[in-house]
C-alpha cells in the first residue's frame, strides 16, 4: 500500500492541483507546481477547513499548514487546465492544474499523472499519479 506523505506547505495550495517541492531553510516542503515543474504528486481533494457555518476556504493547505500529497500509484481527482484524453500523459500547467503533454516535439516534459477519463478545462478527472521524464517522438 503507498503512503501519502504529508508536507508542510509553503504557501496557499488548492485542492487538486500539482505539488513540487521546495528547499527552503533546509526544509522540504509544498508548493503549487508551475508549468512542466517536477512535481512529488497531487493536493488532496478537500479543503483545509470543517464544514462550519460561515467558515470556508478554497484551499487544501494554507501556508504552514500539513499537506497531505497522493503520490507515485495512487489513483486521485486532478482539476483540469485543458482538455484531456482518456490514457493521455498531463503534466502541470502555470497554476498546477493539468494539462495534455505534447505528443510530438523535442521538449522533454516533466509528466506527473496519466489520464484515467477526458476532461475539460475545469473540470475535475480521476487519474493515477505516474513521475517521469517524457520526450516526444519529433514529427
Amino acid at each position: 500500500m503507498v503512503s501519502s506523505p504529508h508536507l508542510m506547505a509553503n504557501g496557499d495550495i488548492r485542492p487538486a492541483r500539482f505539488v513540487e517541492l521546495q528547499n527552503a531553510s533546509g526544509q522540504a516542503r509544498a508548493i503549487e507546481a508551475n508549468a512542466n515543474e517536477k512535481v512529488i504528486g497531487i493536493s488532496m481533494n478537500g479543503t483545509n477547513k470543517a464544514p462550519i457555518p460561515d467558515v470556508t476556504s478554497t484551499n487544501a493547505a494554507e501556508s504552514g499548514q500539513h499537506l497531505r500529497v497522493h503520490v507515485q500509484g495512487e489513483e486521485t481527482l486532478l482539476e483540469l487546465g485543458g482538455t484531456v484524453a482518456a490514457a493521455a500523459f498531463i503534466k502541470s500547467d502555470a497554476d498546477g492544474k493539468g494539462v495534455a503533454a505534447l505528443t510530438t516535439g523535442t521538449v522533454t516534459q516533466e509528466i506527473g499523472a496519466v489520464a484515467l477519463e477526458s476532461g475539460v478545462s475545469g473540470e475535475l478527472i480521476r487519474v493515477k499519479v505516474q513521475l517521469h521524464r517524457h520526450r516526444p517522438a519529433i514529427a
